[in-house]
């Protein structure tokens, strides 16, 4: 069994859990009780109850040695002050301001993909990597020196140490004991101290510093303590965005491609909406309503593929969550990928129609029917930036590029900590 999670994390949900709203089991070998759970009343409970349902310790211990104590991994007040800090740079409002960032980066990737040959084969998925990593750059660090690909090499050896499960997660055993991910970690983790407190000092540095996310965060302070983040907060945050802004962003327009490459009329309807609304013209803020069926297509996407395919809580006493009687200890296993495929609560669950995702669709859905941000108070800060970003990316180069599936190329998943399709996603490039 841990031979099959350590390469899918998915593996461990059975059939039965895609039928069946709540699935009652237990751990073996350990007899802790563990629940399955995909019922939206029982997950509105759960996920807005953090000090009753937090994340559990295994969870924590795991993403902490890369990512300290950002919003990801805080808890409690720690948590509540930092949220409070910084999720008022995330409003939509100020997240507008940030769309010629995002656009410079995007129309960037489309010049690179246009000097590839008609016909040329290529890993799509590592292109989609370094976009959004460049759009983090430029709407975060602008002014500021930072080496995406370092970056990126930093976060991937992270997802691919912690994000891959073995017998020492299960049974906790000590840190201090010697484990080979532990030294893979390490060199990744001393980039990100580097790398962030060299930010820090350069942009401490400057006079007259841009008002990008990074700024927003430097100056962020807790409504209702007045404090400001520390540097240990603002570096732990950084790197946090970075893998939750820029991996989890990346494969869910992965996955877009892949489902317009196999679609070819909604791919169409795509191409056409977008130049039906804007033409040919760079993407500005005051073009986003023109862009929704693009946003659709990310969504759906990220319905069938979440970037995130699963997490856990820890009954932190006995609750009852509607008719279920859960005792203190008892594991909540949530996977927005069996959710978001469930049988009882999707029309042909495993086709892809971003007409799901049409305002008067999204408005009769339960609002914990679907997770690929979380839900709740802990729901990712940066949603509508993912969201803004994903949309943006798919109009822009789906009117330039079609994107077809390289000859005898089947796509895997690879579902540990994230959902990425293993090896990458060979595409071939056509030009409209």
């Amino acid at each position: 069994m841990l031979h099959h999670i350590r390469r899918d994390q998915l593996y461990i949900w059975p059939a039965r859990t895609y039928r069946d709203l709540v699935f009652e089991t237990e751990i073996p070998l350990t007899r802790q009780p563990v629940f399955f759970i995909s019922d939206p009343d029982a997950l509105k409970i759960i996920l807005t109850r953090n000090e009753r349902f937090p994340k559990s310790d295994t969870q924590n211990r795991l993403l902490r040695k890369g990512l300290g104590d950002g919003l990801l991994t805080a808890e409690g007040e720690t948590w509540r002050g930092q949220r409070r800090a910084i999720q008022p740079a995330f409003k939509i409002a100020l997240l507008r301001n940030l769309v010629p960032a995002m656009a410079a980066a995007i129309d960037a990737t489309a010049e690179k993909l246009d000097r590839l040959s008609e016909g040329a084969e290529f890993d799509l998925h590592h292109e989609m990597m370094l976009l959004t990593l460049d759009v983090l750059r430029r709407a975060m660090f602008e002014r500021v020196a930072v080496d995406n690909e370092k970056m990126g090499w930093a976060v991937s050896e992270y997802l691919a140490t912690f994000g891959q499960v073995d017998l020492g997660d299960y049974f906790a055993l000590p840190d201090w004991l010697p484990r080979t991910k532990h030294f893979r970690v390490r060199a990744a983790s001393a980039y990100f101290d580097k790398a962030v407190a060299s930010i820090l000092d350069e942009r401490r540095a400057d006079p007259a510093p841009p008002n990008d996310l990074l700024q927003l965060m430097m100056e962020a302070r807790d409504e209702a303590t007045g404090e400001r983040l520390t540097d240990v907060e603002i570096r732990d945050n950084l790197i946090t965005f970075f893998l939750a802004g820029h991996e989890t962003t990346a494969i869910g327009l992965s996955w877009a491609f892949y489902l317009l490459a196999l679609h070819p009329y909604i791919e169409r309807r795509l191409v056409d909406e977008v130049r039906a609304g804007i033409g040919d013209r760079p993407i500005g803020a005051d073009d986003l309503d023109a862009i929704a069926y693009a946003r659709q297509v990310f969504e759906e996407a990220m319905r069938l593929y979440p970037p995130v395919p699963m997490f856990n809580r820890v009954a932190a006493g006995d609750e009852n969550v509607g008719v279920l009687k859960i005792p203190k200890g008892a594991h909540i296993f949530i996977s927005p990928y069996v959710l978001h495929r469930h049988r009882r609560l999707w029309d042909r669950p495993n086709d892809f129609d971003p007409d799901r995702f049409s305002p008067e669709a999204a408005a009769a859905r339960h609002r914990f029917q679907y997770l690929p941000f979380n839900a709740g108070p802990r729901a990712c800060v940066g949603l509508n930036f993912a969201l803004m970003e994903g949309a943006m990316a798919i109009a822009a180069l789906a009117r330039r590029f079609r994107f077809a599936l390289a000859p005898g190329f089947t796509p895997e998943m690879e579902a540990r900590v994230t959902l990425r399709p293993k090896g990458g996603m060979r595409m071939v490039i056509q030009r409209r």
